[in-house]
């Protein structure tokens, strides 16, 4: 049996972030461990659960989502994380870091 891929996903309710969330678990190996609707909310799924991969959207109320991916990073353990963050909008100044 494959090892579950744990996934947190950071998005305001939305049709797109449900069907994400199908998406993802339709897999069979990936688990959507949590779901936040703002920064303070991601931070705190992401340290209860330790997901592999971090789905955030860029525009996040209290931490957009880049500054949570640089706070991961500084995380024990966040080097390891992969963090995807999505925009509608799209500028080469926004590449990750």
């Amino acid at each position: 049996m494959q090892e579950m891929i744990k996934v947190l996903i950071a998005s305001e309710p939305c049709d797109k972030r449900n069907m994400l969330e199908d998406a993802l678990e339709k897999q069979g190996n990936i688990e959507v461990c949590s779901i936040a609707e703002n920064g303070a909310q991601l931070m705190d799924a992401y340290r209860r659960y330790r997901p592999q991969v971090v789905v955030a959207r860029m525009m996040l109320s209290g931490m957009d989502g880049m500054a949570a991916a640089r706070a991961i990073r500084k995380l024990s353990g966040g080097d390891k994380t992969f963090v995807v963050v999505t925009s509608p909008f799209y500028s080469d100044s926004l590449s990750a870091e």
